[in-house]
């Protein structure tokens, strides 16, 4: 069904074409399809300076994710990752682009040096 459909009234009835005999009629309002649950990236495990390993779900299913990093969080223009997007930290860094499995899960291994300890840094997944 087209979405431009959304909000309008439709009214149904069954009919029997054998007996020529109808439902009773009843009245649906279509509905914008549901929007799904936004990505989830998951604490950094252990999450201390060495080795670590960051998950996210919720992805597109084989599509592709951009992990970006930062130091600031606000709101800001990722139009340089997609058009028309906003994403929550400013001065943003790309980290990486990876594939999403048939799940919608991402896993990275990253070294997490000494330099930034005590520091916080801001990653988000963009789908």
């Amino acid at each position: 069904m087209p979405g431009n459909l959304a909000g309008v009234n439709v009214e149904l009835q069954a009919v029997d074409i054998t007996s020529c005999t109808g439902s009773n009629v009843t009245t649906e309002t279509i509905a914008d399809p549901p929007v799904a649950d936004p990505p989830v990236l998951n604490a950094l495990i252990p999450g201390t300076v060495g080795p670590n390993t960051l998950t996210s779900t919720g992805h597109t299913p084989g599509g592709q994710v951009r992990i970006i990093y930062g130091f600031t969080e606000e709101l800001t223009n990722g139009s340089t990752i997609c058009a028309g997007l906003e994403v929550g930290i400013r001065n943003f860094r790309n980290l990486t682009t990876l594939t999403a499995n048939g799940s919608g899960y991402i896993s990275l291994n990253v070294n997490v040096p000494q330099s930034v300890s005590g520091a916080s840094v801001i990653v988000q997944t963009v789908d």
